[in-house]
């Protein structure tokens, strides 16, 4: 599954947005500029989705090509 131009362009420019990603994956702001630069997969890490889905984004939004089933269906969110 590769990210959407949206979640990529995102990445690139909201310093905010990278930095919650970085501390999400355990790495440093301007790795995630940098992977982001080069459209890694290493962005698609099942943390790196937890938090996206955290800031509000569908999988929709999230992958290009958005998978025909839920990943991490509501996996956090209480009750």
């Amino acid at each position: 599954m590769k990210l959407s131009f949206t979640i990529l362009e995102r990445l690139k420019n909201d310093l905010s947005f990278r930095l919650g990603t970085a501390k999400a994956l355990g790495v440093g702001e301007g790795q995630i500029k940098y992977l982001a630069k080069k459209s890694s997969d290493k962005l698609t890490k099942a943390a790196a989705i937890i938090y996206f889905k955290r800031e509000g984004l569908t999988e929709k939004e999230i992958f290009e090509d958005p998978p025909e089933f839920e990943i991490f269906e509501n996996q956090h969110e209480s009750k």
